[in-house]
């Protein structure tokens, strides 16, 4: 069954990861596909994100129930030939329900998380808990990397303008519900859509 979907910047290459765990590659705009390898053996894996690097399209990053009582966020670096757990979690305490990677930093992640929202500024090679509350989804300023937008269960919007430090709630009049996905506008980076 179909899982999330990453399209290069250049729109060329493509990923699709499949809830068990299973990644596919089309370097020629979905013409022909390559089964790539799996991150996980296990069978009730679900997929939940994958996202691409704007600068190098053999750089991903998914994230991924690996077993009854582990989540794991994986980066690959050769078109997911070879895949490196980055972060693993316990469900139960720490979901990870989105991923967002900064268009103008790609070396800067974020992870949307019940347990509060994380960042990487080094590919996810560390990660700091930059908010502490349950967080569902995160979007980050295509032209400014400092500026981040975490979206709640609640329907609350929270930005920060220096990455890590202070977070204003600019919920405003939106009466959204559960945030699920937040997006920024390219054109005017001060607008953003919750869903």
């Amino acid at each position: 069954s179909g899982g999330p979907i990453a399209v290069s910047r250049d729109g060329k290459t493509l990923y699709v990861a499949s809830t068990n765990g299973l990644v596919y590659c089309s370097v020629d705009r979905a013409q022909t596909w390559v089964r790539r390898t799996s991150i996980t053996n296990y069978t009730a894996a679900l997929t939940t994100n994958l996202v691409i690097d704007p600068s190098d399209p053999n750089t991903l990053y998914i994230a991924s129930t690996t077993s009854a009582t582990t989540d794991e966020i994986f980066a690959s670096h050769d078109g997911g030939v070879a895949w490196t757990s980055v972060r693993s979690v316990y469900p139960a305490s720490s979901y990870v329900f989105e991923l967002a990677i900064s268009p103008s930093n790609p070396r800067q992640l974020w992870a949307a998380e019940n347990d509060g929202l994380w960042m990487s500024n080094d590919q996810g090679a560390t990660w700091t808990n930059v908010l502490t509350t349950p967080v569902d989804a995160v979007a980050v300023d295509p032209v400014n990397p400092a500026v981040a937008y975490a979206g709640t269960g609640y329907g609350q919007v929270f930005r920060t303008a220096d990455s890590v430090g202070q977070w204003t709630d600019v919920t405003g009049t939106l009466n959204a519900g559960q945030i699920k996905t937040l997006a920024v506008n390219p054109a005017q980076n001060g607008r953003i859509l919750g869903v």
